[in-house]
């Protein structure tokens, strides 16, 4: 029988998912609850985290989660640069909850993150653009997921819940 042409599953279908994969194996690592989401606005994941003794916090992580197999280096490979679109910025930068990027290399199976708020809070005199619809993060190379990655990352929301 001859089916035809069938869907096929990519090479950046692979990619997401491994990324998205390796977001949660971190956050769960650290004793937290990560929820995809099903309708992608610009978030892929919530994150609920619990303090040493096991008690569930305040307040949720929302992250996007972008993965490649080139990622793109610059300043002398100290930043990666990735591209956010600005509708989604104008969003994350006013959202109370913290939002992190989290830009995934399956060549190198790591990843690197950036908190949006901060970001943006410490570029001096940044006006977010009016006739772009992207932006390109410069995210630090030192800024590498793991699980003291993760406990910076929960800081923030502690923070924003007090």
């Amino acid at each position: 029988m001859n089916r035809g042409h069938r869907k096929k599953r990519t090479r950046g279908h692979i990619v997401a998912d491994l990324a998205v994969n390796f977001v949660e194996r971190q956050f769960l690592l650290a004793g937290h609850v990560i929820e995809r989401t099903y309708t992608d606005y610009g978030i892929d994941l919530f994150v609920s985290t619990f303090d040493a003794s096991g008690e569930v916090e305040n307040g949720l992580i929302w992250i996007q989660v972008k993965g490649t197999d080139r990622l793109r280096k610059v300043d002398r490979g100290r930043a990666i640069a990735q591209q956010v679109e600005v509708a989604h910025l104008n969003h994350w930068v006013a959202e109370p909850a913290p939002v992190i990027v989290i830009v995934y290399d399956a060549s190198l199976d790591c990843a690197y993150w950036c908190h949006i708020q901060a970001y943006f809070e410490n570029l001096a005199g940044f006006i977010m653009p009016k006739m772009s619809n992207y932006k390109t993060l410069r995210i630090p190379v030192r800024d590498k997921l793991d699980l003291a990655a993760i406990a910076v990352i929960q800081k923030f929301e502690r923070n924003r819940a007090t």
